[in-house]
């Protein structure tokens, strides 16, 4: 890890550390890829630091298996958090494509406004997609937005515990299998 002069190496390591927290933090949003966000953080730094093969056999070896680990866990929080939020959503008889309309309406209004009212007008959209396909039943509305709400928190609290396992299996490999972290 030599390759690069000391300024450099430590706006890496200084990236590489953002991008983890920004990821870990972003996760507490519903739409914010905050696990995709870290896991480029890793992959950043494990090209830089070459997989640690330098560092020999065996911080190599743990390299590459965090590394293998931490892209599952990538893959798997990401669709563990849509089947959670859909799944119970769907049990309480919203279609899916009044989920879509959801999701769509996240997303547009995330974007075009804040994340937190692009939340807001996600489950708004429930509501009233619900509530409207009901006859203005607004009791089983209401039962199916408190079935997104519970379910995104639920999400978020896989998705948080996702994070954490890599955000420290990563300042393993970055500080203590590495001889310059």
């Amino acid at each position: 890890m030599t390759w690069l002069p000391e300024g450099l190496h430590w706006g890496l390591v200084a990236l590489s550390l953002g991008l983890q927290l920004t990821g870990f933090f972003g996760l507490l949003l519903v739409f914010f890829p905050g696990l995709t966000v870290m896991w480029i953080g890793q992959l950043i730094w494990a090209i830089y630091a070459q997989f640690n093969v330098a560092e020999g056999s065996t911080a190599y070896g743990w390299t590459v298996g965090i590394f293998v680990v931490n892209t599952l866990l990538m893959i798997i929080g990401g669709l563990i958090d849509n089947v959670i939020m859909m799944g119970k959503t769907r049990r309480e008889g919203v279609p899916w494509w009044g989920i879509g309309l959801s999701w769509m309406a996240m997303i547009g209004v995330g974007l075009a406004a804040t994340p937190l009212g692009g939340l807001l007008a996600s489950f708004l959209t429930i509501f009233l997609v619900q509530f409207f396909r009901m006859g203005l039943d607004w009791h089983k509305a209401y039962s199916a937005l408190k079935a997104m709400v519970i379910s995104s928190f639920q999400a978020t609290l896989f998705r948080l515990g996702f994070g954490l396992i890599m955000l420290v299996s990563f300042l393993v490999v970055m500080f203590f299998l590495t001889s310059r972290g």
